[in-house]
């Protein structure tokens, strides 16, 4: 019983905050409202913009490798990762969670709320590069 509650209680804040996000002909929308715009320029890059259009984020996707990733599944010890950078601030964040997916895209914006009113939210974007250095040099 206390094994119920107690999952219960992990659960059920996780559905009650959580956004439903979509993308559809490049708008992303939280909870059916506008939130920003997403085109894929090609295979690793896409551009981010508010909702009057002004592109705020290019997100380029590039792969170096190390030796500390060297292991079965990966004998060259590939690296994947995203490079967010902010245009109005000129900084970078770097992320190997986010793949190259519209969806998956828009879910980080979302859940990191880059966005208010449909422009971009400065404060949180500080916060996000904070929380993301630059780890990893295309090399």
């Amino acid at each position: 019983m206390k094994t119920l509650v107690l999952v219960l209680l992990l659960i059920i804040p996780t559905l009650c905050f959580s956004q439903k996000v979509e993308v559809s002909d490049s708008l992303i929308t939280a909870d059916a409202k506008p939130y920003a715009k997403i085109v894929k320029d090609n295979n690793f890059q896409y551009t981010i913009s508010d909702l009057t259009g002004k592109p705020v984020i290019i997100i380029k996707y590039e792969s170096t490798v190390s030796s500390s990733r060297v292991m079965a599944a990966n004998p060259r010890g590939y690296v994947y990762y995203a490079n967010f950078f902010f245009l109005e601030t000129k900084q970078v964040a770097q992320s190997e969670e986010v793949m190259a997916k519209l969806k998956k895209i828009a879910n980080e914006m979302v859940k990191n709320k880059l966005f208010i009113d449909g422009k971009l939210d400065l404060k949180a974007a500080d916060n996000y590069i904070l929380i993301n250095p630059v780890v990893w040099k295309k090399g």
